[in-house]
């Protein structure tokens, strides 16, 4: 028979091999050396056989593949309040068709956080509380559709919030509450936050299994816990958490008024005067409103409250958010909340808050704010200019009004930079959100440290002596370094080439005798199209090597991108790797042992240096001596 290989998007070398013979009930492998050369999303390979004696008898199989440039995405944002002139510069290797810019416009603050919503829906990571921050937007876009009828109008919220709550279900622990990542003892603050979202969940409409929620009331009740068999008490920290989640629940009756505990950091302490307000305090003195005003920072005519602790996913923002909420739900100061909130539109530096957690709490609280306050009815004129350009412009008479995303083609982007200006002619707010998606192409980028290093390498599992060859398993090396102290809660994103593909070690027949490695670094691992997900509950100081495993199923010579290592709650400091080449051969071969030869070599060098450096030194040091040591006078017997 005749075997052909046809490539729609690109060139097979010997596409045709004839007079192929195949005996009854056996097999042959067969392969074709493809070059891709044309970018096309669904790319396909036909393969042919046609009997030479009979016609008839022939099969055609078609597989459809993604043909992509090589590329990777880097995504910046930045947000404003009133007229503002961003500086935007692409990298020089920008892919500038593929590259998007788009301008948000809004005159009412809720106009503005449509772009943070979407951040955590689309946030890839699934932590207990990421999970949870996940699926606050589509239950705040439901719970307030005359805020966000159209923000998420590309979005299936339903299914968003099934398959979130279905996920938080099946993360409960035995004992009713809920932990980072499953692994350690319930934790109560992370158990609250969970209850109230299932609850908001609940209340918006999607079923919430009623057993889930009894159970997390049943731990919630609890009065001790139990850690490596000791018995012991919830801290005061923990005892807020858990009698703000029984407030949530309605418990009333069993739950208890708090004093305000010293020490407490503002996130806790706002927690405290919620659930002593649904408790039936509403003295500011005693459920500790006054307390917390106090605890307030200004920064002009704005507030901030401080950082929580880290454990708790602590920020400004995230303590700003919730002293705005427990303001609100007391009657309290609106004129404090609203500088709160001010402190919150102005400090946004991309399209999230400081992290997944303050992302939730600022949605949620700016959500609340703008329904118990109207903002003034503005009546202005607004243009956007490139450059001086106009290319944008309109008028606003509606605090409701929705203005339509403004996108800027990177083409307009001068290679020096260029200036986009939002100004307004009129009375009233406008918020703004630019966001800069690039499409990188540099093939020889380098690795980028801002804060953390990253450095990784592919080996051979089986003989690390050998290079990579078709059917082999690749360890994937992935070293992260640069904190001078121990941080909690890491995530490492990587893509493999395209001629490997990821392992995932939970299926059976994929799992090995040393089946974990670092596991106790690693508390899940996501296995996406092209690679993998890491996330660390703690990061030590010094480096770190972190590893999985993947499969080499093409020969070839690949490029692969940065892999990416961030911490989760300061996403500024982060780091990666450079892009690199890789060659697969059609088996393993072993590797050229030149460059450990030279290694070898150059400590031999290094050494016979040091020892002639010394010897110099030594023998200039004595001809010194000699030269500055007095002429003996001579005897005179």
């Amino acid at each position: 028979m005749d075997i052909d290989l046809k490539f729609d998007s690109g060139n097979v070398g010997d596409e045709r091999k004839q007079n192929v013979q195949i005996k009854s009930n056996s097999m042959q492998e067969f392969f074709w050396k493809v070059k891709p050369d044309t970018e096309n999303p669904a790319a396909k390979l036909t393969f042919g056989a046609r009997s030479k004696a009979d016609k008839n008898l022939a099969d055609i199989v078609t597989l459809q593949i993604p043909v992509k440039n090589f590329g990777f995405e880097r995504k910046l944002s930045y947000a404003a309040e009133g007229p503002k002139t961003f500086d935007v510069k692409l990298a020089p290797d920008s892919h500038r068709e593929k590259s998007q810019i788009t301008l948000s416009l809004s005159p009412a603050i809720t106009g503005s956080l449509p772009s943070a919503m979407k951040y955590l829906i689309n946030y890839p990571y699934g932590c207990t509380e990421q999970t949870t921050s996940t699926i606050v937007p589509a239950i705040i876009a439901k719970l307030n559709p005359d805020l966000y009828g159209d923000a998420l109008k590309d979005k299936n919220t339903d299914d968003i919030l099934q398959k979130g709550v279905k996920r938080l279900e099946s993360q409960q622990q035995s004992d009713g509450g809920w932990t980072w990542w499953g692994r350690d003892n319930s934790n109560p603050f992370v158990s609250a936050y969970v209850l109230e979202y299932l609850l908001l969940a609940q209340k918006s409409g999607t079923k919430v299994n009623a057993y889930i929620l009894n159970q997390a009331k049943s731990y919630l009740l609890l009065d001790k816990y139990y850690d490596s068999s000791q018995e012991k008490k919830f801290s005061n920290e923990e005892i807020i958490s858990k009698n703000y989640g029984l407030a949530l629940l309605g418990q009333t009756s069993t739950n208890k008024l708090l004093p305000v505990f010293p020490g407490l950091t503002p996130d806790l302490l706002s927690l405290l005067v919620m659930s002593n307000y649904l408790n039936g305090d509403t003295n500011p003195q005693t459920n500790g409103l006054n307390a917390l005003i106090l605890m307030a920072r200004e920064q002009g005519n704005a507030l901030f409250w401080e950082a929580g602790t880290k454990i708790n996913f602590g920020s400004r923002d995230a303590s700003t958010a919730l002293a705005i909420r427990a303001i609100l739900l007391t009657n309290g100061d609106r004129e404090l909340a609203a500088k709160g909130a001010r402190f919150l539109t102005r400090n946004r530096q991309s399209d999230y808050w400081s992290n997944t957690f303050a992302t939730a709490q600022v949605l949620r609280a700016l959500t609340e704010f703008a329904k118990s306050t109207e903002e003034q009815t503005p009546a202005y004129s607004y243009a956007v200019t490139i450059d001086g350009k106009q290319i944008a412009g309109g008028t606003v008479s509606d605090p409701k009004q929705s203005i339509k995303d403004i996108n800027i083609p990177a083409e307009n982007i001068k290679s020096s930079g260029s200036k986009i200006a939002v100004t307004k002619n009129g009375s009233g707010q406008i918020y703004s959100t630019l966001t800069v998606n690039e499409l990188r192409t540099d093939k020889n980028s380098k690795a980028e440290n801002n804060g953390l290093t990253v450095k990784r390498e592919y080996v051979n599992e089986k003989n690390p002596q050998f290079g990579l060859g078709v059917g082999d398993t690749a360890l994937v090396k992935i070293t992260v370094g640069g904190l001078k102290t121990e941080e909690n809660y890491a995530v490492i994103q990587d893509e493999l080439p395209s001629g490997m593909i990821p392992i995932n070690e939970s299926f059976e027949n994929e799992q090995y005798g040393n089946m974990s490695f670092n596991s106790n670094q690693v508390t899940e691992r996501e296995i996406t199209e092209n690679g993998i997900i890491l996330s660390l509950y703690q990061i030590p100081a010094g480096e770190k090597t972190y590893t999985y495993r993947a499969r080499v199923v093409s020969e070839g010579t690949f490029l692969t991108p940065p892999g990416v290592a961030s911490l989760m709650y300061a996403p500024e400091i982060s780091g990666s790797s450079n892009v690199q080449k890789i060659n697969i051969a059609k088996k393993a071969e072993r590797a050229p042992e030149v460059g450990i030869i030279g290694q070898k070599q150059i400590l031999a060098a290094a050494v016979i240096l040091i020892v002639l450096t010394v010897v110099i030194f030594m023998v200039i040091i004595r001809v010194i001596r000699k030269k500055q040591t007095p002429p003996q006078t001579p005897n005179d017997n």
